[in-house]
C-alpha cells in the first residue's frame, strides 16, 4: 500500500487503479470506525479528495491497465458513490451528498451490456443511495432494469450465477465465476436492508436464491479458503478477503456455521502477507501486486467490525 501512495501527488497509477482507491478508502474508514483514530479518518478523506480530482467531467472514472486509460466502468461509480455517502454520514456536508448524487446519476449513461456483476452492483448502489436520500423515481426505475439484467445471469436450477452472457450460453462456470458470485452475495448481504427498503420484491427473491447460490459457490472454495482465478493465478490470495467477509455475513443472516471455511481464509491471509504489508498474489510466487490485495484491505477491517458488532449483540 505505502509503495503506491505518494504524499504530495496522491496515488500512483498501478494496475487496478482506480479500483484500489475504493478498497483502501473503505479500509481507512473501517479502521477509523474500529479505533476512532483521527489518522485513519484523515487518510479516508485524502482518498476522497483524490477521487474527486481524477474524475472526468461527466462523473465517470477511467480504468488504467498499466499502460493507458482504456475504458469507463459502472463499477467505479458504484464504489465511489458509496464512499461519498460514507463521507456525508461522517460530516453531514451537503457537498458530499451532491457528489454521491452526481456519481449515481451518471449510471444512467452506461449501456447495459457485458458482465452481469457490474450491473447488479449498480442496482445495489442505487438502493443504497435512494434509501438514504429522497427517492428519485427515475433512479429507482433504472435500478430495476439493472437488477433484471444482473439476475438474468443466474440459473436457479444449478445455483450458478454466470460471469457474463457468453459463458452462460456455453454453460461455462468455473472458480473465477464462483468467486464473483460470492462477491455478489456479499454485496447483497452487506446492503440487504437498503435493498429491502427500496426493492422489497427483489429482496425477497434474493433471500430465496442465496442459499442455493452459496451451496454452489462453496464447491469451488479451495483448501486455502481462496478461489481459482486464472491459469496464472490458480490460488487467488485476494479472494480470501471476500471469503472471510461473505461467509461471516451469510452466517449472521441465515444462522449457519461456516467456521471451517473462514478459518482457512484467515490462515491464508496471515501466511501470505509480505514483510512490506502487501500480499503475494498466489502460492509459490514472489510477485507482490496491489491489485491482488485490495479486497483483503477492504474486507478484513469490515470483518473485524462485523465481529465486534456481533459480540456486542450477544452481551
Amino acid at each position: 500500500m505505502v509503495t503506491n501512495e505518494d504524499i504530495e501527488y496522491g496515488y500512483v497509477r498501478a494496475r487496478g487503479y482506480p479500483m484500489y482507491l475504493y478498497s483502501f478508502g473503505k479500509m481507512y474508514l473501517e479502521f477509523y470506525k474500529h479505533t476512532w483514530d483521527e489518522y485513519y479518518k484523515d487518510k479516508f478523506f485524502k482518498i476522497l479528495q483524490y477521487i474527486d480530482e481524477i474524475r472526468n467531467d461527466d462523473w465517470t472514472w477511467d480504468y488504467y491497465n498499466g499502460k493507458s486509460s482504456t475504458y469507463k466502468s459502472p463499477l467505479y461509480n458504484c464504489m465511489f458513490s458509496e464512499l461519498f455517502m460514507n463521507a456525508y454520514e461522517l460530516t453531514q456536508r451537503e457537498s458530499y451528498c451532491e457528489k454521491a448524487k452526481n456519481t449515481v446519476c451518471a449510471l444512467k449513461e452506461f449501456e447495459v451490456t457485458g458482465c452481469y456483476n457490474g450491473y447488479f452492483y449498480a442496482f445495489v448502489a442505487i438502493a443504497n443511495y435512494c434509501s438514504k436520500f429522497p427517492h428519485d423515481k427515475s433512479l429507482v426505475k433504472l435500478g430495476e432494469g439493472f437488477y433484471e439484467y444482473g439476475i438474468s445471469g443466474y440459473n436457479p436450477i444449478t445455483g450458478e450465477w454466470f460471469y457474463q452472457p457468453s459463458e452462460k450460453e456455453e454453460g461455462f462456470y468455473d472458480g473465477h465465476a464462483a468467486y464473483y458470485e460470492l462477491w455478489l452475495i456479499q454485496k447483497f448481504l452487506e446492503f440487504e436492508k437498503e435493498i429491502g427498503a427500496i426493492y422489497p420484491e427483489q429482496h425477497s427473491q434474493l433471500v430465496a436464491y442465496v442459499p442455493a447460490m452459496m451451496e454452489r459457490v462453496s464447491q469451488y472454495v479451495l483448501p486455502s479458503g481462496t478461489f481459482w482465478y486464472t491459469e496464472e493465478v490458480p490460488d487467488y490470495t485476494e479472494s480470501a478477503g471476500i471469503t472471510l467477509l461473505a461467509y461471516e455475513l451469510y452466517d449472521d443472516f441465515f444462522g449457519t456455521n461456516h467456521e471451517d471455511i473462514k478459518e482457512k481464509a484467515e490462515k491464508t491471509i496471515l501466511e501470505r502477507q509480505a514483510p512490506c504489508g502487501a500480499y503475494y498474489k498466489t502460492t509459490n510466487s514472489a510477485v507482490i501486486e496491489i491489485w491482488y490485495s485490495d479486497n483483503i484491505a477492504e474486507s478484513l477491517p469490515k470483518y473485524l467490525n462485523l465481529q465486534s458488532n456481533l459480540d456486542h449483540k450477544s452481551l
